[in-house]
């Protein structure tokens, strides 16, 4: 034999073999994945069963994260359980792991915790406290988490959250649930602001500004002619800043209520439409000071140069009820020798709001006005730089 023939005892790969071998590795790392998750899940689910509050409430919080529906049936069990926390923790974990299970359990508790909380009637400020005891403090937390768990459930939970929006004490919580579930809760709102409740009407209207969702603004301009819900529609269409809004905004700025009024003003500067400059403008000769301020606060947030044109007018002729409610516009454009104007607008018109934006400037001058103003009229004014407002001169 030659030594240059090579004999061959092996064949290669064919295509399919190799795919077999990576989908056999894909699945051998799969299953050592789903039992690695098995045991952890198993873990956890013992030591929901532990005498320590903190032990349990930790298994809790770690099967949220999991996402495992063997979780389910615990969680929904440890929304009993005898320590606030721990039913916190229940609650946001179902709320992580979506089964459309705990929905009743999570409606139970939402209900129950608002029940025995006297102290209030739905949900407080970001960052407040009861004036209750410990107790009442704890219960509104897991009601808060329950309603938090409910919106992160979507669907599934939108009736069970709308019957909770027609009661009284757990009206606040089912809302903040409705805009956490989204777009999905739009209709069912939308139908809620004909509700022989006015509560419900004014809740659902506030939800829908805070989802600001496109589809609710035709039922939010139908609600602007019924009164003890247009402050409320008008609040939603400045939030969610759709043209179609405009026309029948200016329409409003005609209405006899004062607060309302106030209300559409500060919604078309939200808009920012230059259609509504003429309104705006007609307003700044109101009989309420507030309206004035807000209209022409919208004014200078619309910015185009007819806006402008009628606020660097009224600078000119030291109006301080407009400058004061332009403030924000004046501070932000930053010009040379327009602090002595906003100082004596400060002055004049004593606007609270006008002092915290000069406060908060970045402009000295400014800034120490303000302090001395605030000193003479017993105001504290805090120092949070971006809090309200612009910085001096930020568009120039």
């Amino acid at each position: 034999m030659s030594s240059s023939v090579v004999a061959r005892t092996s064949k290669p790969f064919k295509w399919w073999q190799s795919v077999g071998i990576l989908v056999c590795f894909c699945l051998l790392v799969y299953g050592a994945f789903a039992l690695w998750n098995f045991v952890r899940v198993s873990k956890e689910l013992d030591k929901l069963k532990a005498a320590e509050p903190a032990v349990r409430q930790k298994a809790a919080e770690e099967l949220g994260h999991s996402k495992s529906s063997r979780a389910v049936e615990p969680l929904i069990a440890a929304l009993g359980d005898p320590d606030y926390d721990v039913q916190g923790s229940a609650a946001t974990a179902l709320g992580e792991i979506k089964d459309p299970r705990a929905v009743e359990p999570l409606l139970a508790i939402l209900k129950a915790d608002t029940r025995d909380n006297r102290s209030t009637i739905g949900p407080l400020p970001e960052g407040a406290a009861y004036a209750g005891n410990s107790i009442d403090t704890r219960r509104y937390e897991v009601a808060k988490k329950a309603a938090e768990a409910l919106g992160n459930l979507g669907s599934p939970a939108i009736d069970g959250l709308m019957a909770a929006l027609k009661d009284k004490l757990s009206s606040g919580y089912a809302a903040a649930g409705l805009v956490k579930v989204g777009a999905p809760a739009v209709d069912a709102l939308a139908a809620a602001m004909k509700d022989p409740d006015e509560d419900v009407r004014w809740q659902a209207a506030n939800a829908l500004g805070e989802i600001k969702d496109p589809r609710a603004v035709p039922a939010l301009i139908e609600a602007l002619q019924v009164k003890g819900l247009q402050w409320h529609a008008a609040f939603a269409l400045g939030e969610i800043k759709d043209a179609r809004a405009v026309e029948p905004l200016i329409a409003a700025l005609q209405d006899k209520d004062a607060e309302f009024r106030e209300e559409v003003a500060r919604a078309l500067g939200e808009i920012k439409d230059p259609r509504a400059d003429a309104a705006l403008t007609a307003a700044l000769k109101d009989p309420e000071p507030n309206v004035i301020h807000a209209a022409a606060n919208a004014l200078g947030q619309i910015g185009d140069p007819q806006a402008v044109n009628v606020l660097l007018t009224a600078l000119r002729e030291h109006n301080a009820e407009i400058i004061a409610g332009a403030g924000n516009f004046f501070i932000k454009r930053g010009e040379p020798g327009t602090e002595d104007a906003l100082i004596e607008a400060l002055n004049k018109s004593g606007d609270k709001w006008l002092a915290e934006d000069m406060m908060n400037s970045g402009n000295e001058k400014l800034s120490n006005a303000a302090n001395d103003w605030a000193s003479s009229h017993n105001y504290e004014i805090r120092y949070m730089p971006g809090a309200r407002g612009s910085g001096w001169g930020e568009k120039q």
